[in-house]
C-alpha cells in the first residue's frame, strides 16, 4: 500500500468494485422493468401478466400505467449509475442523497 502510493498508483478495493458492481446490476434490473412497460403502452401484449386484451387502454391508464412507470424505472437506472460513475459526481449532492435517505423528503 505505501508503495503505491509512493508511485502515485492508485488501487481500488474488492469493495468498492463490488459496490460498482450492484450499481450496474440495479440500474440493468429498472431497464428490464422498464422496457415490458414501454411495449405493453405501444400495444405489444408479449410478456403481460394476464389477459392483455381485458387491461385497461385508454389515454390515462396506459399513460400513468406504462408510460410513466416505464419513465420512472428508467430514472431509477439512471440514479443507480450515477451513484457508481464518475459523472455521477457532477450533479448536486442534494439530488443522489434524498432518494438515498431514511427519513421523507
Amino acid at each position: 500500500m505505501a508503495q503505491a502510493a509512493a508511485t502515485g498508483a492508485t488501487t481500488t478495493a474488492p469493495h468498492d468494485r463490488r459496490a460498482g458492481y450492484t450499481g450496474y446490476v440495479a440500474a440493468a434490473a429498472a431497464l428490464a422493468y422498464a422496457a415490458p412497460h414501454f411495449w405493453w403502452g405501444a400495444g405489444v401484449g408479449a410478456t403481460f401478466p394476464g389477459d392483455f386484451a381485458a387491461a385497461p387502454h385508454g389515454t390515462w391508464e396506459a399513460a400513468v400505467g406504462y408510460w410513466g412507470m416505464g419513465g420512472v424505472a428508467v430514472l431509477g437506472a439512471v440514479l443507480a449509475l450515477a451513484l457508481v460513475r464518475p459523472w455521477g459526481r457532477r450533479l448536486p449532492r442534494r439530488l443522489l442523497g434524498v432518494p438515498a435517505s431514511p427519513r421523507p423528503a
